[in-house]
């Protein structure tokens, strides 16, 4: 029986606290918008980008917030920003297909500049300094499945 895996190859996913099993020396990580846990069996680091960033909707009919940083309309918050609309953003992600991801300060959710050639939003203002977080590529024992947990736990 294969397990049910909601997320796809290549996709950001956001995480903020980690369990390690003493047993079969796996982890597990609990998802930052609370829907659950996932398994993890290899993990690399890439950097996410902490900073402020302004950015305005360019698209026609809005952006909606999304409870993870992946474009797919089951992870589509209530919250939509509309044409026009400055959104204040405190972290950045860039995507292995080329789209950035921006947190949105102050909300469990993310926003994103754009889909495909199509720009969703741009970056109006910006004053980004560089920390690196721990972020972690996933991929399953038979190597079938790569994901990027980007772990947004501050450390002191």
């Amino acid at each position: 029986m294969v397990p049910f895996n909601p997320f796809n190859k290549g996709e950001v996913i956001t995480c903020d606290a980690m369990r390690q099993s003493l047993k079969n020396n796996e982890t597990s990580l609990r998802l930052s918008d609370g829907c659950g846990w996932i398994l993890v069996h290899q993990m690399n680091q890439i950097p996410i980008v902490d900073g402020n960033w302004t950015l305005v909707v360019m698209n026609s009919v809005g952006v909606a917030m999304r409870r993870l940083p992946i474009d797919r309309q089951d992870c589509k918050t209530s919250t939509l920003f509309n044409p026009g609309e400055m959104v204040r953003c405190d972290k950045k992600i860039k995507s292995t297909q080329g789209t950035t991801f921006y947190r949105v300060a102050g909300k469990e959710g993310w926003v994103f500049d754009n889909r495909g050639d199509h720009v969703m939003m741009r970056v109006y203002a910006t004053s980004a300094r560089v920390v690196l977080y721990q972020i972690m590529m996933m991929k399953k024992k038979d190597g079938a499945l790569n994901l990027y947990v980007a772990w947004l736990q501050h450390s002191s």
